[in-house]
């Protein structure tokens, strides 16, 4: 993570709320994970290779606006 990526949690953990924003975090890292992996099976990029995390906050900041409450409740059931 480079700075510019933590100043895009700051303003999207503002926007969020404490709550949401460990979802936001969760979903980020997990979708980011997921894409470095295709990327690199795919030999699209390489294991030393830079990958921008910044899509991925948006994109769980995205889907956490839209969908949040529904995987939080869903998250809760579980337990």
């Amino acid at each position: 993570m480079g700075e510019g990526d933590i100043e895009i949690c700051l303003l999207c953990g503002i926007y969020l709320g404490f709550i949401n924003t460990f979802l936001m975090l969760l979903l980020s890292f997990i979708i980011g994970g997921v894409v470095g992996v295709l990327l690199i099976l795919f030999k699209v990029k390489g294991r030393k290779d830079y990958i921008p995390f910044g899509p991925f906050i948006s994109l769980a900041t995205a889907i956490v606006v839209l969908f949040g409450d529904l995987i939080f409740n869903w998250y809760i059931s579980l337990f």
